[in-house]
């Protein structure tokens, strides 16, 4: 199913609904300098339920583990992998032009502060979320994250 047809502005929440997997995470610093802080090889999903419940998964493509259990590892070895994991769920309220995550449990616990704001673009089957840009070492970034839609609900 496409919503390529639906102009975004009028209810980007009956857009976002279903399934979408990575594509892309890249970092956009303040002079258009872009970066992949994952590499190319990224894989997530993010499920936008028609009710407003949300979850994400994103991680770098190449991660390994020594263990058969993560509860076992040592802290060495997990904290690549948190470094490289994006994981959380909650609610979500679709804007005009943003839609606004309310994390309930996630990996990091600064996400359960309030909103985690992110400007949406949708075109075609793909959808674009920039977060607010963040300063860090006298620059200012933006996280940019591409979606492809795989499933629609």
């Amino acid at each position: 199913m496409t919503h390529a047809g639906h102009p975004q502005g009028e209810h980007l929440g009956l857009l976002l609904p279903g399934t979408w997997l990575l594509d892309c995470l890249e970092l956009v610093d303040d002079l258009g300098q872009v970066t992949l802080p994952w590499g190319p090889d990224v894989r997530g999903r993010i499920a936008y339920l028609p009710g407003g419940f949300l979850s994400v998964v994103m991680t770098a493509g190449q991660r390994t583990l020594s263990v058969p259990v993560h509860l076992v590892a040592s802290d060495a070895e997990l904290a690549p992998l948190a470094r490289t994991c994006i994981a959380y769920s909650g609610r979500w309220t679709a804007f005009a032009d943003r839609v606004e995550h309310y994390p309930d449990v996630s990996l990091n616990p600064n996400y359960l502060a309030g909103a985690e704001v992110r400007f949406a673009v949708i075109q075609g089957e793909q959808l674009t979320l920039s977060a607010p840009p963040f300063p860090y070492q006298g620059r200012h970034y933006t996280r940019r994250i591409l979606w492809r839609r795989e499933s629609c609900f």
